[in-house]
């Protein structure tokens, strides 16, 4: 269980943009155990492989002529 702050940092995002991944419903909501707001990280990693994308690739040099 982490909190928002850490959460964030282990998704690799600001707290603002894990905030909006969550109103986005990128990532899952927080649990509540006792007066603590925590998430699972099982569910962060769920939610990581449901985002799409792939390998980006590096810009060809040759391009830009």
């Amino acid at each position: 269980m982490l909190s928002r702050g850490e959460a964030a940092a282990y998704v690799g995002v600001s707290p603002v943009t894990f905030d909006k991944m969550i109103r986005d419903r990128m990532m899952p909501p927080a649990k509540r155990i006792y007066n603590r707001t925590l998430w699972d990280v099982r569910q962060l990693d769920s939610c990581l492989e449901d985002i799409p994308g792939g390998v980006v690739e590096a810009p060809n040099p040759w391009d830009d002529e």
